[in-house]
């Protein structure tokens, strides 16, 4: 049996038998401590009897194995190719099978190849969002859900072994799929998980299509993890739970490789209750996030507004705010608020994170996803900030950690939200497709999400600067505020591509920056120059109000004032707390 890894910073590992050069290495038995750096620049292996195709970041897909049955090119030797080969490009997720394999491109193409011919890809589908294969068949689901199988000992109850020679439809309303033999399992929209095909080991019986498993969020045909990150067997009639804290797993001869949330490698051998560490810090060694003692304080944000006004009163409660200065009690106890297109937040002073419909969208995370609660309802605890990003939420806890959900990190985020990093101070801005953020030694990380073709996502990041204390997005370039106080524009976060604006800085935003002795000066773009104008003074905190075209702003009494941009003002309303 052989085994893959995929590390972090996309380096691919192999160990385990070598039969058939699977591990483009002709050293054989490897145990884990002794695996073999394969390939660089990896986001998912997949694995096969005769080839191991790895696809790369860039969608590049590359074969490693055996040529005798044209899953491979040929080369300068006939058989046993321990260089990788390069196979396409535009590549979307890929399936071996016994002998032969499939390609789905970026333009939902699959692509069909081997079965002892020379290696020459054909076009069998189109409009395909995911495929899947055993060692004598394939699977494909096409962007309406309808599920497509061809080849040999497929899940239907006659002619077992009568080959289907070109995909046919086999069920309709299907998200996922795996499938092995004549078993097959499909995922629905809903989570829920359903067999068909010759499960009964006993009687060898034929099981028509039956809901099997409930908040399933990913699976093979012998593994499902559920919501709650439990690790659960399928191969009796009945699942049984095996392990909790479960991100990823595979089942091999010597067990079960299970790949744990905080990217531990674990070994589970089969009959065993307590599964073995191979990588990653101990259990004694983890490091534990406990809020208490060091903890993240949680962020004061007292005024945010998009489509709406969102303000802080003096005693914590979270008020509307109308145009003509009336309001609306929403919440109480509330340190910070924020407005979005998608859903508003807010965070109380234990660090509870509540949210509520959006003002033009509605989008919550976990529970909530897909409902629209006209009130505040709780959604995490432990959480001292949260970002807004044009297409992600970016949220830091209490312990540190950053996680993120949205569209850009695949639709499982917004029921499970996304970890990307620890030790962080703070998430302040996009840089699409991900965003920055700033950890607790003040050196600023950029992450970017790459979506795989099976709706999982892999995170790439690197250290950009050191010495930050907040970043913020303006036109196509970032404002810097630094340790010492002075605010920096940079068009690339490039250390020596800075250039210095002001000193003595408070606070900076998305279009103005504010100095300590409260003035506020505006950021103006002409041609590819940033002009900065005194528009306010005696400013504690400022926000735009983009719906109503002003900034708002606070001052040292309390009092929030419309700011407009030909610098005149108007009171809105008084009793706002100020942040320290």
């Amino acid at each position: 049996m052989t085994y893959y890894a995929v590390r972090e910073d996309g380096t691919l590992v192999g160990w385990g038998d070598n039969y058939r050069g699977l591990i483009n290495n002709p050293e054989v038995g490897l145990t884990y401590d002794g695996a073999v750096e394969m390939m660089k620049n990896v986001s998912t292996v997949y694995a096969g009897e005769w080839v191991t195709l790895a696809l790369c970041r860039d969608g590049t897909l590359w074969g490693i194995g055996s040529t005798i049955f044209g899953q491979l090119p040929e080369g300068d030797v006939e058989s046993d190719q321990y260089a990788p080969r390069f196979l396409m490009d535009n590549v979307l997720m890929a399936a071996p099978s016994g002998e032969s394999a499939c390609a789905l491109r970026a333009d939902g193409t699959v692509w069909q190849w081997g079965d002892g011919e020379a290696f020459q890809p054909k076009q069998i589908l189109t409009d395909i969002v995911k495929i899947a294969a055993t060692s004598s068949a394939f699977y494909a689901i096409d962007t309406e859900g309808t599920l497509y199988a061809w080849g040999t000992l497929l899940p239907i109850e006659t002619d077992l072994e009568e080959p289907w020679l070109e995909p046919r439809k086999l069920l309709e309303g299907v998200t996922d799929v795996a499938a092995s033999g004549g078993r097959l399992l499909v995922q629905k929209a809903d989570n829920s998980l359903w067999r068909m095909g010759w499960w009964q080991k006993e009687s060898y019986a034929y099981t028509d299509l039956e809901l099997w498993m409930e908040d399933v969020i990913s699976f093979t045909i012998d593994l499902a993890i559920t919501e709650e990150h439990t690790l659960w067997s399928l191969e009796d009639d009945t699942p049984v739970p095996l392990m909790d804290n479960v991100a990823s797993a595979v089942r091999g001869e010597q067990g079960i490789l299970v790949l744990d949330r905080q990217g531990r490698l674990w070994m589970l051998p089969p009959d065993a209750d307590v599964p073995t560490l191979l990588a990653g810090c101990s259990v004694e060694e983890t490091p534990t996030h406990t809020v208490g003692a060091g903890a993240l304080p949680v962020a004061e944000v007292p005024v945010s507004a998009l489509a709406a006004c969102y303000a802080i009163r003096e005693d914590r409660t979270l008020l509307r705010v109308e145009r003509d200065g009336s309001d609306t009690a929403l919440l109480e106890d509330v340190a910070a608020v924020y407005a979005g297109q998608w859903a508003n937040y807010a965070i109380d002073r234990g660090g509870t994170l509540w949210g509520m419909g959006g003002d033009t969208v509605s989008r919550l995370p976990g529970a909530y996803y897909g409902e629209a609660p006209a009130e505040f309802v709780p959604i995490l605890e432990g959480v001292a900030s949260l970002a807004q990003y044009s297409e992600a939420w970016a949220m830091v806890k209490q312990d540190g950690t950053l996680w993120a959900w949205g569209d850009l990190l695949g639709a499982a985020s917004w029921k499970e939200p996304v970890y990307l990093a620890d030790q962080v101070l703070s998430a302040p801005c996009e840089a699409y497709p991900g965003g920055l953020y700033i950890k607790q030694d003040h050196t600023l990380w950029r992450w970017e999400p790459v979506l795989q073709g099976d709706g999982s996502c892999v995170i790439q990041q690197r250290q950009v600067l050191e010495g930050v204390l907040d970043v913020c997005r303006w036109d196509d370039a970032f404002f810097v505020l630094k340790e010492d106080g002075t605010a920096w524009l940079y068009e690339e976060l490039e250390p020596d591509g800075g250039v210095r604006l002001l000193d003595g800085m408070r606070s900076i935003g998305r279009d103005f920056l504010l100095q300590e002795d409260g003035t506020l000066w505006e950021a103006l773009a002409e041609g590819e120059e940033c002009t900065l104008r005194k528009i306010g003074e005696q400013v504690t905190y400022a926000a735009r109000m983009y719906a109503w075209d002003t900034f708002l702003c606070l001052d040292q009494d309390g009092v929030l004032w419309t700011l407009a941009a030909d610098g005149s003002r108007e009171r809105l309303t008084e009793g706002i707390r100020s942040p320290s």
